[in-house]
């Protein structure tokens, strides 16, 4: 249990949070954070993927002219 040491601190933090934004507004912004984290997750999680991927195999450049 991380927070077990911290449960004052995050018992304050919470009513500070109600009290300021009211118990209508807070799961609004639970949701828009929740929302935002699994956004940001699923991108790194596409450019892990990206940048794991091989590279197509290179091709042979075209003779300069002159050559």
């Amino acid at each position: 249990m991380p927070f077990v040491g911290h449960l004052p601190e995050l018992i304050i933090v919470m009513v500070l949070a109600l009290l300021i934004f009211g118990p209508k507004r807070l799961p609004e912004m639970g949701k828009a954070i929740g929302d935002t984290v699994k956004s940001f997750q699923h991108s790194m999680k596409t450019a892990v993927e990206a940048h794991d991927e091989p590279a197509a195999t290179p091709r042979a450049l075209p003779p300069r002219a002159g050559e």
